[in-house]
């Protein structure tokens, strides 16, 4: 249970930062000597995994509070997309400020979000009428029952004595060549 005021709680997701996209060789230490800098560290959420062939190792993000809402604004400006070891950092305020600005749990959500930008345009589906999708299905089937017969001295195909396209299919281990 949390013993903290209302006001301690508002303070303390404003400076509340996620940090993530570092080196997994990083260290706590590491971590808090890098955002030092901008102001006093209150506490680090540095977070490992805890289960599967992994267990033990860094996350590859973690939480950082500072005592003031100044030393955290600082560090989102100087630090999010800095190239630190070959990765560029992210940092910025933690899920739990979007979801207590919206009046919902954060508890319910476990998970950074999705980019809503396209990554790129023209792989994006583009939206289709009925006639189009018809015209798209038929193409499929037409691709689907047209047929070419193997080339020479490729395996042979046996049809039924009724003459279905059903028994027109191939027989690796047919005495018929």
């Amino acid at each position: 249970m949390d013993n903290r005021s209302d006001e301690e709680r508002a303070n303390a997701s404003e400076n509340r930062l996620f940090i993530g996209n570092y080196d997994l060789n990083f260290t706590e230490y590491i971590i808090v000597r890098l955002f030092e800098v901008f102001g006093k560290v209150k506490k680090l959420d540095f977070l490992y995994h805890k289960h599967g062939p992994r267990k033990g190792e860094p996350r590859g993000f973690c939480f950082l509070e500072f005592e003031t809402p100044e030393a955290a604004a600082k560090a989102i400006k100087n630090m999010n997309g800095r190239i630190v070891n070959g990765r560029a950092l992210v940092v910025s305020r933690s899920l739990e400020n979007k979801w207590e600005e919206a009046g919902l749990s954060s508890k319910a959500y476990h998970h950074r979000p999705v980019m809503h930008e396209p990554v790129n345009p023209r792989l994006q589906a583009k939206p289709m009428n009925v006639d189009a999708k018809i015209q798209a299905l038929e193409r499929k089937l037409a691709k689907l029952n047209k047929r070419e017969e193997p080339a020479s001295g490729g395996p042979s195909r046996t049809t039924s004595s009724t003459g279905s396209k059903a028994g027109n299919r191939y027989h690796p281990y047919s005495k018929e060549r």
